[in-house]
């Protein structure tokens, strides 16, 4: 039987968030996956059913799938298969350009009763906008995964990364995703980017703290659910995020634990992240406990930097942008050396931060 497009979904312990695939058959100007770019590669499949054990005493009972494009992987439905056998749930962050060929064989009762929501990226509340960000024709493939979803009784949600270019259209946005009965909505902070900065994209911190306070007002006014996503200002300190609160656990598609989806292939060169400050463990040939223990100490040491900040009056107003912190500590913004004039640029010596 059909979940009711109000379900209140997700519902999970903790996270194992699968970067399924690099691959992509959209070319948006504000993406942070610079590995885009690198051969076509896929998530280990022989790894999954390993870490669904391992990962079980941690109270992981869940998956969200990301990429890349996540439905491009040629065994999205094996994977489904493997988690309904297991008793665990998914969701998926999406394009939307597959979803209506893949619908049928994920309404097929075992993966239903595994399913746990599909979200869809639309970046504009019109064509113009959305396809000025994400190429042309790609807002109509959304509309049409959305009134099938509609029509079929599948919960679904819209993410709608605000930039320079749909700001203009938070109100708008939340207008049509009550509409088309989403079930919710999420506002998602634009991280700075090279081709981000180059194209004007990235609001100042001042502007996201008013988007902040706008979808506060938005939040009140519609009865769909609205949500911030991590990254917005916030000005306690010590926020913790879900990864932060070990609820989430970002897994690359070389089967690599990173600290957080939001910095997994942010601006990074090669294929492989164990170069990158965010590099936890290789799942490949370290047993998950192993790689939990060393990602705890690196949620103790990122926590330990901060209240250092704060002890010594170093905590400022940019730093209330927990993503925006993080990029920093972990090295994501050197390359920033050259913008040292934009609003986002690292106020911090590099020389500072942990190595």
């Amino acid at each position: 039987m059909p979940k009711p497009p109000g379900s209140p979904y997700p519902t999970f312990l903790a996270q194992l968030g699968i970067e399924l695939t690099n691959r992509c058959n959209l070319a948006c100007v504000q993406c942070l996956r610079t590995d885009l770019n690198n051969p076509p590669l896929d998530f280990p499949f022989d790894l999954l059913e390993s870490l669904i054990l391992q990962a079980k005493p941690f109270g992981v009972n869940h998956m969200a799938f990301t990429g890349g494009e996540p439905t491009l992987y040629p065994r999205f439905l094996d994977v489904i298969d493997l988690l309904a056998k297991y008793g665990w749930g998914y969701h998926f962050v999406t394009n939307g350009s597959k979803f209506p060929d893949m619908l049928p064989d994920l309404l097929v009762p075992h993966r239903w009763a595994a399913f746990q929501g599909v979200a869809f990226s639309l970046d504009g509340a019109t064509e113009e906008t959305h396809d000025r960000n994400r190429g042309k024709g790609s807002y109509l493939q959304v509309m049409k995964a959305m009134s099938l979803c509609a029509a079929k009784g599948v919960p679904y949600s819209l993410q709608m990364v605000v930039n320079q270019w749909n700001r203009h259209e938070l109100e708008a946005m939340a207008l049509l995703a009550s509409h088309l009965q989403a079930s919710r909505l999420f506002y998602t902070y634009l991280q700075p980017t090279p081709a981000g900065v180059d194209a004007g994209l990235c609001l100042t911190p001042p502007e996201w703290k008013q988007v902040g306070e706008e979808v506060d007002r938005l939040m009140a006014t519609f009865k769909v659910t609205i949500l911030k996503s991590a990254g917005h200002y916030y000005p306690h300190p010590l926020y913790q995020c879900q990864t932060m609160q070990f609820q989430s656990f970002n897994i690359n598609y070389q089967g690599e634990f990173t600290f957080c989806c939001q910095l997994s292939g942010f601006n990074d060169q090669g294929l492989s992240a164990k170069n990158s400050r965010d590099f936890v463990a290789d799942l490949k040939v370290t047993p998950f406990a192993d790689a939990y223990q060393h990602f705890v100490k690196m949620v103790h040491g990122l926590n330990a930097y901060k209240a250092e900040k704060v002890a010594k009056g170093d905590f400022r107003f940019i730093d209330s942008f927990p993503c925006h912190f993080c990029e920093r500590y972990f090295g994501k913004l050197d390359w920033m050396k050259d913008h040292a004039d934009h609003p986002w640029a690292p106020s911090t010596d590099p020389a500072h931060l942990p190595a």
